[in-house]
């Protein structure tokens, strides 16, 4: 058999070692400085780039009406919100949470405002009062027994039994001598008695049931809003952790807290990448170890590969810290990506030189000869992974651009440690190998040559199941929607999970449409028409039962303006003359207590309202249909309105992964197809070569449809991740096969030569890739789960093609040539 060509870059590592290996030091002192300037972000932030349209007209939104990001707690109670536990609980929660760093207005049962009429007075006070102290007590009861008046006292808030009990001592004298009328001394002036009102107060309210209240007066949402980010978000993670030890510390009888919300989904994002990686990486490591020694039975095949991963962890992080790249919850997954790419071509560079080593070779000659034999086909697979990953700079979503760039650095910086330091190394170390007889002398193993010898009998049948399960799978995948549902990005069992679960289930659900509507004019809100139309606005979506819930000012005018006439009912209504609104919202405004006033629902000029519709629709494709239809209806009704805020964000992510699945994909197939074309040097085998990558990523397409999972940011990963990987068996295979062919071997001589030298290193690499990216189904992230899997699938469906389907063709390709 002939030896490969000598090459100087290979040379130089064979000749001076100590440099090779010092070189490699340098490249990762250089890069892993920059991991410092890694900076983690969690908030939307992370996934938008700053001049998008929807970013433009979130960071508007917040200037106008400050942020609509909220930590929203749940707190539930069997017993009943409006027991006295349960209420005074909701006071001090909300109490509590006005101290939470960077919130800046809490919004509960407890504080909200409430207009009603008390002898032809309007007044406005919070739902559930004040209980009132022994020391108030004593002050009111001095008050009674001053005026004789027992109604003095319960117009100071509502009394307790003990106050009761006192009172009703002192003014026994007063009613024995007829001064007070005993029936306005009873029970209901008792706190119980007074949540009791409340209570059908609460649920008879226009507004309450299923925005703070739940129907059933179970459960209570208290809305803690998060102050505006602009240049400097808020800190999400020190947000909900001193939220969870205001809850730990008030818990107590029945009551159970739940959180959710963006401040604890921005936190959950974080932590629970920080809680996969801690529980994936060391079984996953466990795995890849495991395998590796399996292999190669020695200690060095262990440590070897995994050196590279190292190097191109390291340098793929500290690369993207040096350009400002950011962590978040997409990039996070590098290292399970640098394990798999990192291992690939060190288990081939191993494979090679332990056949050579067996052979007789010493170390330096066998790394000579593990070098230049694989040096064409891992810089291939080295730039085809790294063209796949750089494919990613055309989307439209900063962490997926982000994850491309480290990811194509990590290619190659692996791919230089691997010749670099691992050859080095492989001269250097005095490792034993004990001479056998190898099938790399130009003998293919008995096992190999039998499963060619049947591979080219059903050839023609095996390349038309796979071109016809190809077609069935194109058919069927162009089936799969574009969707994604935020409330579900985390596994059952997850706290988040299960709060917006019972937040679903209780109260409906709490992501909202955020609209604006613009009057067009200074004091422009206080126009009659203006908020007659605005209105109808809201009882459209209603009527359409588009939203379950309105908030804004229409209805704060309406109730003002019944409540100002006597609570008449005829009068619930917007009135009829510009100076009449702006006197309603200004009597309203003018008993309000300070940070719970009206500028999160108008703006400073009057010329702009907001509107918040509650959501009962969780899935974004729906979502973003309902959020279309408002700003239609709101045209039609001749209002200049835009659906916006933090849930239009997220949800309005399902653009960008339909953008960046298109163009990702496509950038990646045509550049890897053109490096294929220009390698090969011909159309034919640069089809050949590609056409067994698309095959699997059908196959993907094709689960997909299965499982009913539609595509989001995590399946989108897929595609152009696995293009990029799962092309480097297909160039091991040629190479090999047309390194044999070019021996003078017939099509299937070469099949079987490929099977016993290159097969086995095909089959550990993609077992340690499907281990790699398969363990993401045991993570709590759920887009990252179904990127594990789906990307494990199509991994094993890439190797069966490459060992299956693409030597039939290669075989139905060439003709009947009998061996040579």
């Amino acid at each position: 058999m002939s030896e490969p060509k000598k090459f100087k870059f290979v040379e130089f590592i064979v000749n001076k070692p100590l440099m090779a290996i010092a070189c490699a030091v340098a490249i990762l002192l250089v890069l892993a400085p920059g991991v410092k300037g890694l900076v983690p972000n969690f908030t939307h932030t992370a996934f938008f780039t700053d001049d998008d349209p929807m970013v433009l007209q979130f960071n508007d939104f917040e200037k106008q009406f400050s942020n609509d990001d909220n930590l929203l707690i749940a707190v539930k109670s069997p017993s009943g919100i409006f027991d006295e536990d349960s209420a005074l609980l909701l006071q001090e929660i909300t109490k509590e949470m006005w101290l939470v760093p960077d919130i800046i207005r809490v919004d509960s049962l407890s504080n909200f405002n409430w207009v009603h009429d008390v002898d032809d007075v309007m007044v406005v006070e919070a739902l559930i009062p004040k209980k009132v102290s022994m020391e108030e007590a004593k002050a009111v009861e001095t008050l009674a027994l001053k005026e004789g008046l027992l109604e003095a006292a319960v117009i100071n808030g509502p009394l307790t039994q003990e106050m009761i009990a006192a009172l009703r001592e002192a003014e026994s004298g007063l009613i024995a001598e007829g001064k007070v009328d005993v029936s306005t001394i009873p029970e209901v002036a008792m706190f119980p008695d007074v949540l009791k009102q409340r209570k059908k107060v609460a649920l008879s309210h226009r507004v309450l049931p299923e925005y703070l209240v739940s129907k059933d007066a179970t459960t209570a949402l208290i809305y803690a809003r998060v102050r505006p980010g602009f240049d400097n978000p808020p800190d999400a993670p020190l947000i909900t952790n001193a939220a969870k030890k205001v809850l730990e510390k008030l818990k107590r009888t029945d009551h159970e807290f739940y959180m959710t919300g963006g401040t604890a989904i921005n936190t959950a994002f974080k932590e629970s990448a920080e809680s996969d990686m801690s529980r994936i990486m060391p079984i996953l490591l466990g795995i890849t170890i495991l395998l590796l020694f399996l292999r190669f039975r020695s200690v060095a095949g262990v440590i070897l590969p995994l050196l590279v991963v190292i190097w191109g962890t390291i340098g793929a992080f500290g690369f993207g810290g040096w350009i400002d790249i950011e962590v978040s919850t997409i990039t996070i997954t590098l290292p399970q990506i640098m394990i798999a790419v990192g291992v690939a071509d060190a288990i081939h560079i191993l494979t090679s030189y332990f056949l050579a080593r067996r052979r007789g070779e010493d170390r330096k000659e066998a790394t000579r000869y593990t070098l230049s034999k694989n040096l064409k086909p891992t810089i291939l697979t080295t730039i085809s992974t790294a063209l796949g990953f750089a494919a990613f700079v055309t989307a439209s979503l900063k962490p997926i651009i982000g994850l491309g760039i480290i990811a194509a650095a990590g290619t190659l910086v692996a791919w230089l440690a691997t010749y670099l330091l691992v050859g080095g190394l492989l001269v250097l170390l005095p490792w034993k190998v004990k001479k056998v007889d190898t099938v790399e002398g130009g003998v293919a193993s008995e096992r190999s040559k039998r499963w060619a010898k049947v591979l080219d009998k059903h050839r023609l049948k095996i390349v038309v199941v796979g071109f016809a399960l190809a077609g069935v799978s194109i058919f069927l995948s162009l089936k799969n929607t574009v969707n994604s549902d935020p409330y579900k990005y985390f596994a059952e069992g997850y706290p988040l999970r299960d709060a917006q679960d019972i937040i679903l289930k209780d109260m409906g659900g709490a992501l909202t449409y955020e609209v604006v509507v613009d009057s067009g004019k200074k004091d422009g809100i206080k126009d009659p028409d203006f908020l007659k139309r605005v209105e109808q606005l809201e009882k459209q979506a209603l009527d359409l039962k588009l939203v379950g819930k309105s908030v804004s000012i229409v209805e704060i005018v309406k109730q003002v303006h019944e409540t100002f006439y006597g609570n008449n009912p005829e009068y619930y209504r917007i009135p009829d003359t510009t100076p009449q609104v702006a006197q309603l919202i200004q009597q309203y405004s003018g008993g309000l207590p300070q940070g719970m006033g009206l500028d999160d629902s108008i703006d400073y000029d009057y010329q702009r309202l907001r509107i918040r519709f509650i959501s009962k629709t969780t899935a974004s494709s729906e979502w973003l249909d309902n959020a279309r239809l408002l700003e239609r209806k709101a045209t039609a009704l001749g209002l200049n309105a835009i659906v916006t805020g933090k849930s239009r964000l997220y949800q309005g992510m399902n653009d960008h992964v339909v953008e960046s699945f298109i163009r990702s994909l496509l950038t990646a197939v045509v550049l890897i197809s053109l490096l294929l074309l220009c390698v090969f040097r011909s159309l034919r085998v640069g089809l050949i070569a590609i056409i067994p990558n698309v095959i699997p990523l059908m196959v993907g397409g094709l689960t997909l449809w299965i499982i009913g999972k539609p595509i989001d940011i995590g399946t989108v990963l897929v595609a152009s991740v696995c293009i990029g990987i799962a092309v480097d068996d297909t160039i091991h295979i040629l190479s090999s096969y047309d390194y044999w062919r070019n021996q003078g071997d017939a099509s299937q001589v070469a099949i079987g030569k490929v099977f016993s030298g290159t097969g086995p290193a095909l089959v550990v690499t993609t077992a340690i890739l499907v281990a790699a990216f398969g363990m993401y189904a045991f993570g709590t992230f759920v887009p990252n789960v179904y990127f594990g899997i789906l990307t494990a699938t199509v991994l094993i469906a890439a190797l069966i093609t490459d060992m299956v389907f693409l030597p039939a063709l290669l075989m139905l390709l060439e003709g009947d040539e009998k061996e040579s």
